[in-house]
């Protein structure tokens, strides 16, 4: 339904070095799995919730699971969509560099409409 992640400015944006295929989480019972065809000819993107740039190498595969995806107008995913997550990157980047060092947690979910 959401997602949350912490943030604590030391994640560099990256891109992953190789691509990476979504995927189904097989560990749902298959009603209430998100499906790759569901995304086929749809109009919409496959939008991160969480951002494989906010990921090391170990587990950006994770974000690829479709748990982690939401629709999105493919205009918004690239352009506003990428801008807020480069805006939550900046901030948590500020809040480690300040006196106080604090970490900024994330929530993201769809809106059900």
């Amino acid at each position: 339904v959401y997602v949350m992640e912490r943030l604590d400015g030391r994640t560099r944006p990256t891109s992953p070095t190789r691509r990476h295929n979504f995927y189904e989480d097989v560990r749902l019972p298959p009603e209430y799995r998100s499906r790759l065809a569901s995304f086929l000819h749809s109009g919409y993107d496959r939008g991160h919730m969480a951002p494989a740039a906010d990921f090391g190498t170990g587990s950006v595969k994770d974000t690829f699971n479709l748990c982690n995806i939401s629709p999105q107008d493919r205009s918004m995913n690239r352009s506003i969509w990428v801008k807020l997550e480069h805006w939550c990157r900046r901030v948590a980047e500020q809040e480690l560099s300040s006196d106080k060092g604090l970490a900024v947690h994330v929530v993201t979910g769809p809106v059900w409409m």
